[in-house]
């Protein structure tokens, strides 16, 4: 597959990276607190008023497709096929103080994850209110808004088992306390991840680089098995360039794992990457094989 590697600038891409998990605004309406703007506050809540109706979404009763359609939001900032019949999508609104964030993950059109989070990041504790107020019992409220999270345990199922048909079954671990959040972001298809190691203007390690860390230096073959097959293409590329790692130091990586990374490196898709102040698109194939961000 032909890459064309899309960079954006660093600023851009913090931004990007901030606002599609954290809800920090792509653009946001300041107002002085003493006084609201009722007519940013009547596009909240004619945005919130355009969301609820299509929750829960109903695996069974409409298609991915035709849930988008209905979301009737034209800011699409993903459309990606994520492997194994899998397609993650993303999309921003606002409103007039709040900025609305949707993340949905698909396998074969059938609705298995969907992610909302309503945040008014920058405006006052009433607007806040006003917000979880119209918004109402369904999700969760946050510090700045309000939360959304659905997920299909049939449709994930189907997901993981295509995903165990070409890469094979993992093998089952007890998952020690201290690892788990490390595990849970990596198995998780909605976080969006990065691959690489110096990110952004500070140059930190991006958290998805941090959490494999985390993970190789306790030598867990058997987490880093589970992520090989992990519904997050980024998070895959990561365990197998960790599973490399610990090989080339002498641990045994058996044969499974082993055919599980060529396949991985073989997948017509696009892994998102980021070298210091630049994001763009490389393939599984080229970051396994040093083509990529220095490991």
């Amino acid at each position: 597959m032909e890459v064309r590697h899309r960079k954006s600038m660093c600023p851009r891409a913090i931004l990007f990276l901030a606002t599609c998990w954290f809800g920090f605004p792509f653009a946001t309406n300041a107002a002085d607190v003493g006084q609201l703007n009722p007519a940013w506050l009547d596009q909240d809540k004619a945005v919130i008023s355009r969301l609820k109706p299509l929750l829960p979404p109903t695996p069974n009763e409409i298609s991915a497709t035709e849930w988008i359609k209905q979301l009737d939001i034209s800011n699409k900032i993903e459309d990606r096929d994520i492997g194994f019949g899998g397609r993650r999508y993303q999309f921003a609104t606002l409103g007039g103080y709040a900025t609305a964030w949707i993340s949905l993950v698909a396998y074969r059109d059938e609705i298995a994850q969907v992610h909302i989070q309503l945040t008014a990041s920058s405006s006052p504790p009433q607007v806040v209110r006003v917000i979880q107020q119209t918004w109402g019992s369904v999700g969760k409220k946050t510090e700045r808004g309000v939360e959304y999270d659905y997920r299909s345990p049939e449709v994930s199922r189907k997901l993981l088992e295509a995903i165990a048909g070409q890469l094979g079954d993992s093998v089952d671990v007890t998952v020690p306390l201290k690892h788990r959040a490390d595990l849970e972001l990596l198995l998780d298809p909605i976080r969006p991840l990065t691959v690489g190691t110096h990110c952004g203007i500070a140059g930190i390690a991006p958290e998805g680089r941090e959490a494999i860390d985390r993970l190789t230096s306790a030598k867990q073959l058997g987490l880093l098995g589970r992520i090989l097959r992990s519904t997050n293409p980024e998070a895959r590329v990561y365990a197998a360039m960790a599973m490399d790692q610990l090989g080339k130091s002498g641990m045994l990586v058996s044969s499974a794992d082993a055919k599980a990374i060529e396949t991985i490196g073989k997948l017509d898709i696009t892994i998102q990457r980021c070298d210091g102040c630049f994001i763009s698109v490389d393939t599984a194939d080229s970051l396994l094989h040093g083509r990529g961000p220095n490991w």
